[in-house]
């Protein structure tokens, strides 16, 4: 089947692989193969994901865990658009908490992990560390 190679190369950029196979009645291999011939690198064969707009506003005034369960992705790709918007780490490292000892060590051992590291906004990680600092685990 003919195809005008102009035409294939945009909508490669602007669809997923998928919908190419449904316009083109083609296979995946078949698609990958035009590629090479049209000299189109292997890097370059996946889209980015474009980033919202809004995100360098975002990142710097919320958590790494807030942007990441906002926009439904994972830290790795938290990072990823970090450097691609000019960011070398993650801008906002927040408010170190303040907390309070004899609270904390009451809902340690009767809170879940999680509903303790969004209460005080860190990660269970650092309920953990908090926890061995303390002296509440070992």
């Amino acid at each position: 089947m003919e195809y005008n190679k102009e035409e294939f190369k945009q909508d490669y950029y602007k669809l997923s692989y998928r919908e190419l196979m449904e316009k083109y009645k083609i296979s995946k291999q078949t698609i990958i193969n035009r590629l090479d011939v049209m000299g189109i690198p292997p890097k370059t064969k996946r889209l980015n994901p474009i980033i919202p707009t809004c995100f360098k506003d975002y990142i710097q005034h919320h958590t790494q865990r807030k942007a990441m369960y906002h926009y439904g992705i994972s830290k790795g790709t938290l990072r990823r658009w970090c450097r691609r918007v000019g960011f070398e780490k993650y801008p906002y490292s927040g408010l170190k908490t303040k907390v309070n000892i004899e609270e904390f060590k009451k809902l340690y051992p009767t809170m879940k992990k999680q509903d303790l590291a969004d209460k005080y906004d860190v990660s269970i990680a650092t309920i953990f560390n908090w926890a061995k600092k303390l002296g509440i685990i070992k």
